[in-house]
């Protein structure tokens, strides 16, 4: 069985590669690491040209690498990283199921100069490596500690959004309320980002709020971070986030009481990105 990498030169076809349209949320960034090998991150739309020149390699497939569908991710002791990959190789893995109906194994693949994900078409047994463009510093406490933070505040701010309305914030490019990947993020950009959220936060506080304290918003955005993903992921056209006294105990009394009443039994329904309703019961 042979492995074939992705690289820039040398265009021959591939089965594997042929079927790999589901690859479209990752994309391809330049050779690194001393690889002629096209790395790949989520976001890119179009992976195809990219992947049309490929290459045999002449390194065999350890048939301890093989075992399983999924990557054996023991090695890594840092949980935050783990679950990151493993989300990641699960994305890669139903993409491919979809382009090529039918099933492929992913295998994390570790050395000195080599990191990423090996896919084998389950039918085929063809292969192909995808090298993973990651920061230097990756799976560190520093590192890890940072991601934690940027996606902390990306979550409360995207929480106040959702309740005061991405108009009212100003917000005309949506693609402002996507969740970055901040694990492919170095720890220089991930500061400038968690100074911008901060910065953010604060000024949507000034409207999510009846009275706003920069210093006193640490509880407000711990609340709204905390309930991101249960919204997020039932991706409902009306959402409810709960009675009005309820949400007001842990983050402030709202600023819809500049122009409405809102009674404690008041129910908050959220409504995509286009700002709370206040629901009488």
């Amino acid at each position: 069985m042979s492995e074939k990498k992705i690289q820039g030169h040398a265009p021959r076809q591939r089965t594997l590669r042929q079927k790999q349209a589901g690859l479209g949320t990752l994309f391809a960034t330049p050779p690194v690491h001393g690889h002629d090998t096209v790395a790949f991150t989520r976001g890119w739309k179009s992976p195809t040209n990219a992947m049309n020149n490929t290459e045999d390699a002449s390194e065999d497939n350890d048939p301890q690498e093989m075992a399983g569908s999924g990557p054996d991710l023991s090695t890594l002791s840092n949980e935050g990283l783990k679950a990151y990959l493993q989300t990641f190789a699960g994305q890669i893995r139903r993409n491919m199921m979809v382009a090529n109906g039918s099933d492929v194994m992913i295998n994390l693949v570790q050395s000195e100069d080599k990191f990423g994900f090996r896919v084998v078409d389950t039918k085929t047994d063809d292969s192909i490596f995808i090298h993973l463009n990651l920061p230097a510093d990756i799976g560190s406490e520093k590192h890890t500690r940072l991601v934690q933070e940027a996606n902390r505040l990306k979550k409360a701010w995207l929480m106040a959004v959702a309740i005061m309305g991405k108009s009212k914030l100003s917000i005309t490019n949506d693609a402002e309320l996507a969740l970055p990947d901040y694990w492919q993020q170095d720890s220089k950009s991930l500061k400038n980002k968690i100074n911008d959220l901060n910065d953010a936060i604060e000024a949507a506080a000034k409207l999510l709020l009846l009275q706003s304290n920069p210093r006193e918003l640490g509880t407000t955005i711990s609340w709204l971070a905390a309930h991101y993903d249960e919204w997020d992921e039932a991706q409902a056209a009306i959402f409810s986030l709960g009675h009005v006294g309820e949400v007001e105990q842990h983050i402030g009394l709202l600023g819809h009481w500049r122009h409405m009443d809102c009674p404690p039994y008041a129910e908050i329904v959220l409504h995509g990105y286009e700002g709370a309703g206040i629901r009488l019961l």
